[in-house]
């Protein structure tokens, strides 16, 4: 690049690049930033300009960027870090003014488990931030992660690479929920009812085999599933309104049992429990927004009740 088109790029035009590689729509730039719509577009002909690329290409859904917007993104996000730090200083961010849109993508029962809670604590501290939660998962999550079109991934998620860093909020197990007064189930459910029993399997993909066939499956035995539906809530619905079980996150079945007049049975056989992480893209590790909204994931994450034990 010139010394001449050095000179055309100034801060402002970076950070409404950053703005448009995170929100991918025009407007809300204009509304994150305080522009009208016609300043952000010559912010980005004045970039096009001095970089000689297209950078965002207009689509129906919004802009998708170009290969060389994709390329500097992450040298964008560092010079606005740094520059932050020069102007604001190294723990300067007022949340309670903030008007920042948090991106974040979970399965259902990671969003059921921490939504609740998370927006209650928001709204109080920082009423000007907004969520926006998707149902992304893995691949998809961590892809969106990479391309900027979200803050943090919740999930059983690995890092891919040094790219992405994570956090571990919990470790999970399972309870299997039942409704109350179940003919089947006394006092405690053995094996030999457990697996007498018609299941529910909560399964994205829409597969009738899970974690608890594998383990069952080791031990020479194997229960009767009759249904598969892609999320918790609908199998806490059929399960309240039939004699099948369902083998279930615990901390779900803990917090939304009683919403569905369920009870929660120890499983009859040893089911290993997983980490359950947030996971952000690299080039956030610096956003003091970010670290903040992590702190509050912590904090929505509720010790399983363990009351079911003693039934």
């Amino acid at each position: 690049m010139s010394d001449f088109n050095l000179r055309q790029l100034d801060l402002a035009l970076l950070l409404v690049f950053s703005e448009a590689m995170r929100l991918r729509k025009l407007t809300l730039v204009a509304q994150r930033l305080g522009l009208t719509q016609s300043a952000v577009s010559h912010s980005l002909k004045r970039l096009r300009s001095a970089l000689g690329d297209e950078l965002f290409l207009r689509r129906p859904f919004g802009v998708e960027p170009t290969r060389r917007a994709l390329d500097m993104a992450d040298r964008v996000e560092r010079i606005l870090s740094l520059s932050r730090g020069l102007v604001e200083g190294e723990d300067q961010f007022d949340a309670a003014r903030s008007q920042r849109l948090f991106r974040i993508a979970g399965a259902d029962q990671h969003i059921a488990l921490i939504a609740p809670t998370l927006i209650g604590l928001v709204r109080r501290a920082a009423p000007g931030i907004r969520l926006s939660f998707r149902p992304q998962l893995r691949q998809d999550a961590i892809q969106a992660l990479g391309n900027g079109d979200l803050d943090v991934a919740l999930g059983l998620l690995k890092a891919p690479g040094t790219d992405f860093e994570l956090r571990k909020l919990y470790d999970e197990n399972y309870l299997v929920l039942a409704r109350e007064n179940h003919p089947a189930i006394k006092r405690e459910l053995t094996m030999k009812a457990y697996l007498g029993l018609d299941h529910i399997l909560v399964s994205f993909d829409g597969s009738l085999k899970g974690i608890v066939d594998e383990a069952l499956g080791k031990a020479g035995k194997s229960r009767r599933v009759v249904a598969a539906v892609p999320s918790f809530f609908p199998a806490f619905a059929v399960v309240a309104a039939s004699d099948a079980v369902a083998t279930v996150p615990a901390r779900m079945a803990e917090l939304y049992r009683g919403r569905f007049d369920l009870k929660c049975h120890r499983p009859p056989l040893e089911l290993r429990s997983f980490p359950v992480n947030a996971l952000w893209h690299r080039r956030n590790s610096n956003d003091l927004a970010l670290k903040w909204l992590l702190e509050k994931l912590e904090v929505c994450v509720r010790p399983i009740d363990k009351t079911w034990q003693k039934r």
